[in-house]
């Protein structure tokens, strides 16, 4: 919750605190290198947006907005509808601020490098003379949330021009650690743990659209590569042999409280009106899951079983189903 336009004239170095960037074309303050003056305006817009996102109140948002960002207002209206729930209970904090004046505004983009400390660039189109972005961040011991906020100036005001918010990390692990984590397991030889925290690890590589992790490409290269080494070892749907009509479909992965949770989607006749039973089922089956799927018990406190009386093959269904959760042992 994303696409990278490189110009050509970023061929230059990129520098951060007041360097020039793109031959004197643009120049990067970050954080307390940017003047209070201005700091101070763009909070109060970056209060408003977290209020009102929380009270769902798209109008108060379009108080502050551009033009550009007013024709797209449906968006909004969607955006908000998927994260007030998320955001209205948590706190924020800046993760970063940049402040960029452009002397030439035209139809290409340009990178703000982060600090060598940071993961990530940022790649912005130079549509007006001074653009500044708040990047932030909510504090969780679960999931963690990136609100990034782009403003331009307009006729002599600072208005919001974008507006993102996306996964950032998952029990503080963002995707670096979270990619580690999966070579980590790859080397003990655990491919369906190693993939599922692949997965985690890519769902939390694009938090913003203009933002570009530095190893993005290393992590979607490995991503592949790791999911054909899965392909090539196992396939699905997989018969069960020691329980009675399972059909293992496939592999998910959620991060809760208690951490990260791998999800065992299978196939069965057993009524999903029948709790009793199922709940037995997902015990019985926990054993010769794990024993096929090297590395579950080793890597999971829990794994969830969800059943389903079909395939959930088509993502515009909605498939009823049935979870239990198996402490592993």
């Amino acid at each position: 919750m994303r696409k990278i336009l490189l110009s050509l004239l970023m061929i230059f170095t990129v520098c951060i605190s007041g360097c020039s960037v793109g031959a004197g074309s643009v120049v990067t303050y970050h954080n307390n290198d940017i003047n209070n003056e201005t700091s101070e305006a763009v909070k109060i817009l970056d209060d408003k947006v977290l209020e009102s996102l929380k009270k769902n109140e798209e109008d108060k948002i379009l108080e502050i907005s551009s033009e550009v960002f007013k024709k797209d207002s449906g968006k909004l209206k969607e955006m908000l509808g998927s994260i007030n729930e998320v955001v209205k209970d948590k706190t924020f904090d800046y993760k970063d601020r940049y402040y960029c004046k452009i002397s030439k505004v035209g139809k290409y983009n340009f990178t703000i490098g982060s600090p060598k400390e940071d993961p990530f660039y940022i790649n912005l189109a130079a549509v007006s003379k001074e653009i500044y972005v708040s990047l932030i961040k909510s504090s969780s011991d679960i999931c963690d949330y990136m609100l990034s906020l782009v403003y331009i100036k307009e006729k002599g005001e600072w208005k919001l021009y974008e507006m993102s918010f996306g996964d950032y990390s998952y029990g503080g692990m963002a995707p670096i650690d979270l990619y580690n984590k999966a070579i980590s397991l790859d080397k003990n030889g655990y491919k369906v743990p190693a993939a599922l925290y692949s997965v985690l690890s890519n769902r939390t590589l694009h938090p913003a659209p203009f933002l570009q992790y530095k190893k993005e490409k290393e992590i979607t290269d490995y991503s592949k590569k790791l999911l054909k080494k899965l392909n090539d070892a196992y396939v699905f749907p997989k018969k069960l042999e020691n329980t009675k009509n399972i059909k293992i479909q496939g592999f998910d992965v959620r991060y809760v409280k208690e951490g990260v949770i791998p999800v065992v989607k299978y196939i069965t006749d057993t009524g999903l009106s029948n709790q009793e039973d199922l709940i037995k089922e997902a015990n019985a089956m926990n054993n010769e899951v794990t024993g096929l799927y090297t590395g579950m018990k080793e890597s999971f406190k829990y794994v969830l079983y969800e059943a389903y009386s079909e395939p959930p093959v088509d993502p515009k269904i909605t498939y009823k189903c049935y979870r239990t959760i198996v402490e592993q042992k």
